[in-house]
């Protein structure tokens, strides 16, 4: 205990020797390898996301009405191409897609974004 209250005096300037140590805050950082997961891929389902339009409806971009399909993406399939402005919708969260950006479902169910070219 003795060069724990050395170290903290020399390190906060001050020690009170009459106190027992009390660890309040432990940090560690941990390196290994994993085995990688094998993640199942969805079948494609075609370029049109069709199926899963739940509405549309004009909606607000930068100060500016734009007519917008509003999918569901429980029913959104591997492949399907979303061109916005058009809006995501899921139990846990909402996804806007931007005018003159486009969504696309790769083979792991992700939705990926992108400016339009």
């Amino acid at each position: 205990m003795a060069a724990f209250h050395r170290a903290h005096e020399q390190r906060y300037g001050y020690s009170d020797r009459a106190r027992s140590c009390e660890v309040v805050n432990i940090r560690a950082r941990f390196s290994g390898s994993v085995p990688k997961p094998d993640l199942p891929k969805l079948r494609i389902g075609g370029s049109s996301p069709a199926r899963a339009v739940v509405n549309k409806t004009n909606v607000l971009f930068s100060g500016r009405k734009y007519p917008t399909t509003i999918y569901d993406r429980g029913k959104l399939q591997a492949g399907n191409r979303i061109f916005g402005p058009a809006i995501v919708t899921e139990y846990s969260a909402t996804t806007a897609i931007l005018p003159l950006w486009t969504g696309h479902i790769d083979s792991y169910g992700n939705l990926i974004l992108e400016p339009r070219r």
